[in-house]
């Protein structure tokens, strides 16, 4: 399938293994230029080789946790570093903690959902 991504610089957090290395994979068939934000690396890095092998234009792998706004902030900058941009983001990633909705307080639901 074309769907005119061919050179276009993309961002998937969460790049490194299951939904979202689908995703870096299906980008990657498109000949995008892809930056995987992840909090392995190690798992990003086999991602992104993988990709290239699938007809990636270009791939990066940044060590980005995402409840660290410095870290999203590099990530961004590092993208549009090397490809002069962003085309298309993809947020694949989130986190919470496992527990009882009773458990939850307004805090908790507040960081989790903004």
């Amino acid at each position: 399938m074309d769907l005119d991504l061919k050179g276009k610089s993309i961002i998937v957090t969460g790049g490194g293994s299951n939904i979202g290395r689908g995703i870096v994979l299906a980008f990657a068939a498109e000949g995008a230029n892809i930056t995987i934000g992840d909090i392995d690396t190690e798992q990003a890095q086999k991602t992104a080789d993988f990709a290239m092998q699938m007809g990636a234009a270009s791939t990066q792998v940044v060590k980005t946790d995402v409840t660290q706004l410095d870290q999203v902030q590099a990530m961004f900058k590092t993208a549009v570093d090397k490809f002069g941009g962003v085309d298309v983001l993809v947020n694949n990633v989130g986190w919470d903690q496992l527990m009882f909705f009773t458990q939850t307080t307004v805090d908790f639901h507040a960081e989790v959902t903004h």
